[in-house]
C-alpha cells in the first residue's frame, strides 16, 4: 500500500507532532506499507532528506521524502492552508492509495480533490470548537473518506457526540520504542549518570517547559517538599519555569532530550510526573504522548484524575491520581507516597505491564490493518 503522508510542519523540529508523525510513519513501514512524507520547504533552510529525518528521531525504517515550496513560510495559519491545498493539486499523488493526514485543510482539499483520505488527531475538536462539528460530519461522510484515527476515547466521544458514525472513528492510542529504553537502569545507576544525588527522593517530569503544562504547580510543590528533588527535561531557554526553578535548590531544569537519550532521566525517578491541573487539557494536551514512555520505564507514575488519561492510568492500581488544581492534597499525597517505597514499586509494576501492548511498531501493525481494510 503506497501512502502519502501529508505534514504541514518543519521537520525536523521538537515539537511533539513530528516526533508522533515520524513514529507513526516508521511503524507502518516497519509492518509493510509504502510511505512518502511530504513537508513544506522553507525558502530560508534546506530541506532536510529522508536520512536525516531519521537520524534525528531515532528511527531505521525506510520511507521517502517530497519537499512543496511554502508558500506563506512566515504565516503559519496560511501556511497550514495552502501546503495542503498545494499537496492535493500535486500529480504526483495520484501514485498513491490514499492520502493520510493530521491537518484539517489537507483533509478537505484532498477529499475535494478526490483522493482517499485518512484523518488523525489528538483533539476532540467538536468539543473544543463547536462551529467544526458540521465540518467533520459532512466531511467524514464522503465516499472517499476512508477512517479518522483519534488519540483517546475521550477525543473520539467527541466526534462521535457531533454525529460522526462510530465506525468512522478509531481510538489509536500512541506508543513508544522499546529499544530507546535500553539500556535499564536502576535508579542509583541513572542518577550517577547524570550527576544526580543518588538518595534523594526523586520527582521526574518530561515535555515541554512552559507554564502551560501546569509547571508552575510542580515549583510550588517543589518549594513545599525540600526533601525531595523535582527533574524537569525538555526547556529550550529560560522562560518562567526556568527563571523560578533558578531560586529552588531541589529542582534540575534539564534540556530538551533527543528520544534515545530520555530513558535515563525516567529510569532516575521514583515518581514520573503529570503536573495535578487540568490546565494542559485547555491548552490541547490531551492524553500526553510522554505518557506511554512513562509506563515503559516501569516507574510509579503521579499526576491528576483527569478525564483523558482515566482510560488508562487507574487510581491505586497503576497510577497515584489525585485530584486536579488541588495543590495542596497533591502535596499531601505525594508526600504520603515518597513515604511507602512499596507502594511506589507496586503502582511502578503495574505501569510496566500495562506497557507492554503500546509499541509503535504494535500501533504500526494496526494502522496498515485498517486502512488496508477501509479501501478495500
Amino acid at each position: 500500500m503506497r501512502i502519502a503522508y501529508v505534514l504541514d510542519e518543519p521537520v525536523p523540529s521538537t515539537e511533539t507532532s513530528t516526533e508522533q508523525a515520524v513514529n507513526t510513519i516508521a511503524g507502518v513501514s516497519r509492518a509493510g506499507g509504502d510511505l512518502t512524507l511530504f513537508l513544506p520547504r522553507s525558502m530560508m533552510a534546506a530541506p532536510a532528506d529522508a536520512r536525516t529525518i531519521r537520524d534525528y528521531y531515532g528511527v531505521t525504517e525506510p520511507f521517502e521524502v517530497r519537499h512543496l515550496r511554502s508558500a506563506f513560510p512566515s504565516n503559519r495559519p496560511l501556511e497550514k492552508l495552502a501546503h495542503g491545498v498545494r499537496a492535493s493539486l500535486d500529480p504526483a499523488l495520484r501514485n498513491y492509495d490514499l492520502v493520510y493526514t493530521r491537518n484539517i485543510a489537507t483533509m478537505l482539499a484532498a477529499l475535494t480533490a478526490g483522493h482517499r483520505v485518512a484523518y488523525e488527531t489528538y483533539r476532540p475538536w467538536p468539543t473544543q470548537y463547536p462551529v467544526l462539528a458540521p465540518v467533520f460530519r459532512t466531511a467524514m461522510r464522503r465516499r472517499n473518506f476512508v477512517q479518522a484515527f483519534v488519540h483517546s476515547e475521550y477525543a473520539r466521544d467527541s466526534f462521535i457526540s457531533a454525529g460522526v458514525a462510530a465506525e468512522r472513528v478509531e481510538v489509536l492510542h500512541n506508543g513508544f520504542e522499546p529499544a530507546r529504553m535500553q539500556p535499564v537502569l536502576s535508579k542509583a545507576e541513572a542518577r550517577q549518570q547524570l550527576g544526580l544525588p543518588v538518595d534523594a527522593p526523586t520527582i521526574t517530569y518530561t515535555g515541554r517547559v512552559t507554564m502551560a503544562k501546569g509547571l508552575g504547580i510542580a515549583l510550588e510543590m517543589a518549594q513545599r517538599l525540600p526533601e525531595a528533588q523535582f527533574v524537569i527535561v525538555g526547556s529550550e531557554g529560560q522562560g518562567e519555569v526556568e527563571q523560578r526553578a533558578s531560586t529552588l535548590a531541589n529542582v534540575h531544569i534539564f534540556d530538551w532530550q533527543p528520544a534515545d537519550a530520555l530513558a535515563p532521566f525516567l529510569y532516575a525517578a521514583d515518581l514520573l510526573f503529570l503536573p495535578p491541573t487540568l490546565a494542559p487539557m485547555k491548552s490541547n494536551t490531551v492524553l500526553p504522548m510522554k505518557l506511554f514512555l512513562y509506563l515503559a520505564a516501569g516507574r510509579a507514575i503521579f499526576g491528576p484524575d483527569a478525564p483523558d488519561t482515566a482510560e488508562l492510568l487507574h487510581h491505586d492500581d497503576n497510577a497515584w491520581l489525585t485530584r486536579p488544581d488541588d495543590t495542596q492534597t497533591a502535596i499531601a499525597d505525594l508526600r504520603a507516597l515518597l513515604a511507602n517505597p512499596d507502594h511506589i514499586d507496586r503502582l511502578a509494576a503495574r505501569s510496566l505491564e500495562l506497557s507492554e501492548q503500546f509499541t509503535w511498531e504494535a500501533r504500526g501493525r494496526r494502522l496498515l490493518a485498517a486502512l488496508q481494510q477501509g479501501i478495500r
